[in-house]
């Protein structure tokens, strides 16, 4: 039984209920006038990696949203197709080959699919700052290095398969303490702290080894050094 003290949360959480039905019939009206489907988001999962096809910005400008994909044929959620944003962000992926299949959402639906646009954003942070290295590449590396010196001929002389591997080899047997890539113009700058003291190996060229280890440096042409963690398992 409701009290005194329950019936104004009562009545607010009712009227929200009401107010939540109204938008979604608009939308479900909107789809009718245009002969498209209406898109309940409770019942209509979001792909991340096809909602990353449209930039966020973009996507809050165009009141559009990717949410699944199937071959070249995307599933595209807005609020309104008839506006002039929505018409641009539609022509454009139809030049780029894309199929598209509309339907519209709500704007509170909407705003549920843009939020997991921060969820895209963690995923990228985390393959950006994950790696894999091959243990037991290290181990030998470690048998034919015994010096700085000897590090930097190995640099000089290896294809890209196995750089971190060897920068990391090369670092734990110097007994370094933290491995620094320092972007320059054209080069990485590879340090080591050795002893509390940053020591020069050697400059690595840029291209030569990002992409093969999906290692990603920002070229800003800074000294700001990049800092990733190594894990070994036990």
């Amino acid at each position: 039984m409701s009290t005194p003290n329950t019936l104004p949360q009562e009545l607010e959480e009712k009227l929200g209920e009401i107010e939540k039905e109204r938008i979604e019939q608009q939308a479900k009206d909107i789809a009718d006038k245009n002969n498209l489907a209406y898109i309940n988001i409770a019942t209509n999962p979001i792909d991340l990696e096809v909602l990353g096809l449209i930039k966020e910005e973009e996507s809050r400008t165009a009141q559009a949203a990717a949410t699944s994909k199937e071959g070249k044929k995307i599933k595209v959620a807005v609020v309104d197709p008839k506006n002039p944003e929505t018409q641009k962000l539609i022509a454009r992926l139809t030049q780029e080959g894309f199929s598209l299949n509309l339907g519209v959402v709500s704007v509170l639906g909407m705003q549920k699919i843009w939020n997991k646009y921060k969820e895209i954003s963690k995923q990228t942070e985390e393959k950006i700052g994950t790696v894999s290295i091959d243990e037991s590449v290290v181990s030998e590396i470690q048998k034919e290095i015994k010096n700085i010196a000897d590090l930097k001929e190995k640099i000089s002389g290896i294809s890209t398969t196995n750089i971190l591997e060897i920068l990391i080899g090369g670092a734990i047997k110097v007994e370094a303490s933290d491995i620094h890539l320092e972007p320059e113009e054209k080069n990485i700058r590879l340090r080591y702290r050795i002893d509390g003291v940053l020591n020069d190996v050697t400059e690595i060229k840029s291209e030569s080894y990002k992409n093969k280890n999906k290692l990603r440096i920002k070229a800003e042409h800074t000294q700001r050094a990049s800092r990733w963690q190594i894990y070994r398992k036990l």
